[in-house]
């Protein structure tokens, strides 16, 4: 593990008020790609922690054994929180049930057919991608880009996801190379297939809430949207590089540095252990 990024134990309950604005991020496009990554969250990381604890009992290394502990416990509050979003959303009026129901069944599928290994692979794969997408929204943070003038609740609880997506992004990691001897190859693959499946579900739903929205064919909104997300330094595009360093056979996710923001959000939250409020003194800090 790394010490400089301790897994940490936080409990959160933001809870979603119903002045939320629909477009909180400010940007219409922004907002909904953050959504309908929420809408993958809890589904997911119930499938990312059985995956994981497939191989616990044959862990004998009790540093990485408490670090799988503190990864479950991160992904289940993650899972919360964002289950709670999501029914922000559909009490908006977004209609996006479908969009859980269809991943929790395509999940079911791959859990009663999918080899463990591959389930695993699948697994740290996907956690890789979450890290890469948690150490560019830290710097967007500190830059006072996109998020940082968000509505301060969306904004905890993405600053607080990215920070811990940072802690725990290897467990998985070395669990597949390291306790499931898995090799190159198979990561490969996996690494292929999620890349594939987040951009068309993340696609498919941004676009529905867009159209829900009224939004969906109109040119104004993506002609300010694009520059800003898929520009030369657009917030996604700054990211495509970290994520494909996984593709190199040899990559460890801890080869990544420290992101800016995350140690003034670690201070703040051991001052205060509300999200909320770190998120905020944190941002003040930077």
């Amino acid at each position: 593990m790394n010490e400089d990024t301790p897994i940490v134990a936080r409990r959160v309950d933001l809870g979603f008020p119903t002045d939320v604005p629909r477009h909180w991020a400010g940007d219409p496009v922004f907002t909904r790609i953050s959504d309908a990554l929420s809408l993958l969250f809890p589904a997911g990381e119930a499938f990312f922690i059985q995956a994981v604890n497939h191989y616990k009992d044959r862990i004998d290394d009790e540093e990485l054994r408490a670090a799988v502990r503190g990864f479950a416990y991160q992904e289940s509050m993650h899972s919360k929180e964002h289950a709670a979003y999501n029914a922000m959303l559909e009490a908006q009026g977004l209609d996006i049930g479908w969009v859980e129901r269809s991943l929790k069944t395509r999940l079911g599928i791959a859990r009663r057919y999918m080899p463990p290994i591959m389930q695993l692979a699948f697994t740290a794969t996907a956690e890789h991608l979450t890290a890469t997408m948690a150490e560019g929204l830290l710097g967007a943070l500190r830059e006072q880009e996109q998020l940082a003038r968000a509505h301060p609740r969306m904004r905890a609880l993405y600053y607080w996801h990215a920070v811990e997506e940072v802690e725990h992004k290897s467990v998985a990691w070395d669990v597949y190379h390291r306790v499931a001897h898995g090799g190159v190859v198979r990561r490969l693959i996996a690494q292929v297939w999620v890349t594939t499946l987040v951009l068309i579900n993340v696609s498919l739903a941004a676009g529905w809430m867009l159209y829900r929205d009224g939004l969906l064919f109109d040119l104004t909104t993506w002609r300010r949207s694009i520059p800003l997300l898929w520009g030369r330094h657009g917030f996604f595009t700054r990211m495509v590089r970290p994520f494909l360093r996984g593709f190199r056979p040899g990559f460890h996710p801890r080869e990544t540095p420290v992101p800016p923001g995350y140690r003034e959000f670690v201070r703040a939250w051991d001052g205060c252990t509300d999200a909320l409020a770190a998120s905020e003194q944190a941002l003040a800090a930077h």
